[in-house]
Formats: structure tokens, C-alpha cells, sequence
């Protein structure tokens, strides 16, 4: 079983997110998936395919690598790396024409093959400093 867990989950984020493979999306993502990102339609397979596409019109070169994958019951931990460039609004916030690369770590749930769940903590520090909207601490940690 754990392998198989993990391999939704690998299709998850290589088929759905990085391909844009829809049919993927509506066989892994369960009708009761919520995404955690705001959006008009924000449930099942269609609301990730939502999410996934206003992604893409903020950062249209989006890739998600997988750094590591653990596994305990039905849940699983994802640590990720985040890379693209901001060519659209985000948070209301202007593009920058600028590249971003952060990381960070995701849970989901599985139940009977389908992804019940799904939350993420990210570094979004680092990517409003990348962007350009806030400016980061200098070397020697003073404002």
C-alpha cells in the first residue's frame, strides 16, 4: 500500500501540476478534496484544475521537484521545491518579471486511491522577498 500512496501522490504533483494531465486530476483527486487556495470553485478534481491553471497564469513556467516523500496510515508528508517566474499578479501584488525558488512541505490523505486532503506550509517569506515586495534582512541580521 505504501508504495502506492506514494505514487498518487507523485502523479499528483508530476501529472496534474507539472503536465497539466486533467485526466489524472479527475482519477486521483476525490469530490471531497478542498484546495486550500482561494478560488471561485475550490472542490474535487475541477477545483484543483482551477487552482493549477491560475497558478500557471502567475508563474507560467511553475515546477514542483520532489525532495522527499514519507509515509505513515493513509497520510503523507511532502517536502518540495517550488521554481517559476512571476509573470502575473499575486496577492494582488504586480509581476516582477522575476525568478522564485522556495520550499516547502505537504500533507494528504488517501482514501480508497483517491486524494481526500491536502495542506501545505510554505516559505512565502522567501517569496515575497524574490518578488521584489518586501526586502529581506541584510547579511549582518540589521534592518
Amino acid at each position: 500500500m505504501e508504495k502506492h500512496n506514494k505514487q498518487i501522490i507523485k502523479r499528483y504533483f508530476e501529472e496534474i501540476w507539472n503536465a497539466k494531465n486533467w485526466e489524472t486530476a479527475k482519477e486521483i483527486v476525490s469530490d471531497r478534496f478542498i484546495t486550500r487556495f482561494n478560488s471561485e470553485n475550490n472542490s474535487g478534481a475541477d477545483g484543483l484544475i482551477n487552482v493549477v491553471k491560475e497558478r500557471y497564469q502567475v508563474f507560467p513556467d511553475l515546477y514542483f521537484e520532489l525532495e522527499d516523500m514519507v509515509e505513515e496510515g493513509n497520510k503523507i508528508w511532502v517536502k518540495y521545491i517550488f521554481t517559476g517566474t512571476h509573470k502575473g499578479e499575486f496577492w494582488n501584488i504586480p509581476a516582477s518579471g522575476r525568478k522564485i525558488e522556495y520550499k516547502a512541505v505537504a500533507m494528504f490523505e488517501i482514501e480508497e486511491g483517491k486524494v481526500i486532503s491536502g495542506a501545505s506550509v510554505r516559505d512565502e517569506l522567501t517569496l515575497l522577498e524574490q518578488i521584489g515586495f518586501i526586502e529581506g534582512l541584510k547579511k549582518d541580521g540589521k534592518q
